[in-house]
Formats: structure tokens, C-alpha cells, sequence
């Protein structure tokens, strides 16, 4: 198992990695392209990928943000994913350490998370609505 850059030998691959991971997409080869083709300041869009006997088995998008106040450029990562047949494989890990070592940081965020607390919604009246589970 590998953690490779994105480079244009994958596209079909990525492409049908994307389909079996986010079903309900639809566009998917439109919006990879767009994010490949995503840049900020001269800052494109970086993707790495988690390869296992020459087949993609996770990936990691990394868009580039531009800040006003700063010539530093950061990464967001998105469609952080890894196949499912390999969740328990060191890929997703692997993905990460790769992305901290080369850029210094990340900035993600998760979907499919579980809340325990949120805060009161101003249509709400109680004070927080805490899950009967919790």
C-alpha cells in the first residue's frame, strides 16, 4: 500500500473509485474536474491517493484556501473516504500522515457525525436539546 499525488493515468480509475463511494452523486466526473481545476493564487488543488496493487482504495482532496490577511496558503480537505473493504487497513492514517507531513496542516470537516449536544435553536425555547441516550 502506497499514498500517491494524483496524476492523470488515475482519472478513469478516480472516477469509478467516486462512484462506488458517494452513490447518490450525481455529475461525479464534473465535479472532479471542477476540483482538480480548482485553484487560489496560483494554488491548485492537491490529491492524494491511497493505492493498493494498483487500484485506489481511499483518497483525500485538498483545496487550496487564500486568505486576505495572509500569503500562506492552506488546504481543506474534503472527500477524505477509504473503501470499505479496506476500513480496517492503515490507508485512512496513512492519508493523513502524508497530508501533515508535506503541508504542516489541514482543515476538514466531517460528515456523518454523531452530536451529543447542540445549542438552542432562536426558535427554541429550551435550553439544550441533549439526545435521551446521552
Amino acid at each position: 500500500m502506497q499514498i500517491v499525488e494524483y496524476n492523470n493515468q488515475f482519472f478513469q480509475e478516480l472516477i469509478q473509485f467516486n462512484i462506488k463511494s458517494y452513490p447518490l452523486r450525481v455529475d461525479i466526473e464534473k465535479v472532479i474536474s471542477y476540483k482538480l481545476n480548482y485553484s487560489c493564487n496560483e494554488h491548485s488543488t492537491k490529491l492524494l491517493l491511497a493505492i493498493d496493487e494498483n487500484r485506489i482504495i481511499g483518497q483525500i482532496f485538498l483545496l487550496p484556501v487564500c486568505f486576505s490577511h495572509s500569503e500562506e496558503i492552506f488546504y481543506w480537505g474534503m472527500d477524505y473516504i477509504v473503501d470499505n473493504d479496506y476500513r480496517d487497513s492503515p490507508a485512512g492514517v496513512m492519508l493523513l500522515r502524508k497530508v501533515i507531513k508535506k503541508y504542516n496542516h489541514l482543515g476538514m470537516a466531517f460528515s456523518k457525525l454523531c452530536l451529543l449536544y447542540t445549542s438552542p435553536s432562536p426558535r427554541d425555547r429550551t435550553r439544550s436539546r441533549m439526545p435521551s441516550s446521552a
